[in-house]
């Protein structure tokens, strides 16, 4: 995949920190009653964009070959911006996401996203259908707290059709099937003795 370079991040954070872009989100999250300043370096990294990728296709009436799929943390937000216009394209999450991590365009056209659940105690894995905005397949573990990662965590669908999971704060690798069996999985020992 093509690389996004350090010079092109840096602009992303220049319009997404113009004046009338925070000031736009500010109003949205104090309406929702959220506060973003709640740790000293939050209003630093308001975006804490964890993911940039570059979009290879286009996608009928929603984006085309170029653009961008970002996601930012503190704001439960993933979104596709068109850089070159400044503006959001489509964006989703504000309600339904909790500190996501790299949504990645799959071969069907969905989104799938690592969503964190920071505040709900345990992680989720979504594919979410980007036209209706409906979530399509879920993993999540039973019971729902056994599979928790608060920070960082990734997620890829295999060619196999099952999803590789990383759960990183446990040093934790799964793979799950469509039906969320786990059919491999794997502990970093030295993360996970950490633990005992």
């Amino acid at each position: 995949k093509e690389q996004v370079s350090l010079r092109r991040i840096f602009q992303i954070y220049q319009w997404l920190c113009k004046p009338s872009t925070l000031r736009r989100v500010a109003q949205l999250k104090l309406r929702e009653g959220f506060c973003f300043f709640g740790a000293p370096g939050d209003e630093a990294d308001l975006f804490h964009a964890n993911t940039v990728e570059i979009i290879d296709r286009d996608i009928d009436t929603i984006c085309k070959k170029g653009d961008l799929l970002i996601c930012a943390l503190k704001l439960d937000l993933i979104g596709i911006l068109d850089f070159e216009k400044e503006r959001f394209l489509w964006s989703w999450g504000p309600g339904d996401l909790d500190r996501p991590h790299q949504p990645a365009l799959l071969q069907n056209g969905n989104i799938m996203i690592f969503d964190n659940g920071r505040s709900r105690g345990y992680s989720r894995i979504i594919e979410l259908e980007p036209f209706t905005k409906n979530i399509v397949w879920e993993y999540k573990s039973d019971p729902p707290n056994k599979f928790y990662t608060a920070i960082r965590g990734s997620s890829q669908r295999l060619p196999n059709g099952n999803t590789l999971i990383t759960e990183s704060d446990k040093g934790h690798v799964f793979e799950v099937t469509r039906g969320g069996q786990i059919v491999w999985e794997f502990y970093n020992p030295k993360i996970r003795n950490k633990d005992k």
